[in-house]
């Protein structure tokens, strides 16, 4: 498994590409602007994420187990930690939310 971080289009250019590839197969693939290359951008991420594509996220979700395995590039570290962090941060809002909404029935 890989986890590849790179500009999109020109070096210059302040939007990331980030693919996760498990052999030929891509994983996952998001591009980000720098700006939301941070912990609220991939919160709003994967909220979008749930929302239009879960089958997307589920495949990340589910290939979590092998990402915390692998030895990741030092380029691509910062922004593999902040998704991460990001991911555990969502899934852990979308338990509360999900209490929230049964003790409320």
């Amino acid at each position: 498994m890989k986890f590849l971080v790179g500009p999109k289009g020109n070096i210059s250019s302040t939007t990331a590409s980030i693919i996760i590839q498990d052999g030929p197969e891509t994983i996952f693939h998001m591009e980000l602007s720098g700006e939301q290359n941070a912990l609220a951008g991939w919160c709003n991420r994967f909220t979008y994420l749930h929302k239009t594509q879960p089958q997307v996220l589920n495949e990340l979700l589910g290939a979590i187990p092998r990402l915390l395995e692998i030895q990741v590039d030092e380029d691509a570290h910062p922004t593999y930690l902040i998704m991460l962090h990001a991911l555990f941060k969502w899934a852990g809002e979308e338990e509360h939310e999900l209490q929230e909404q049964s003790s409320r029935k």
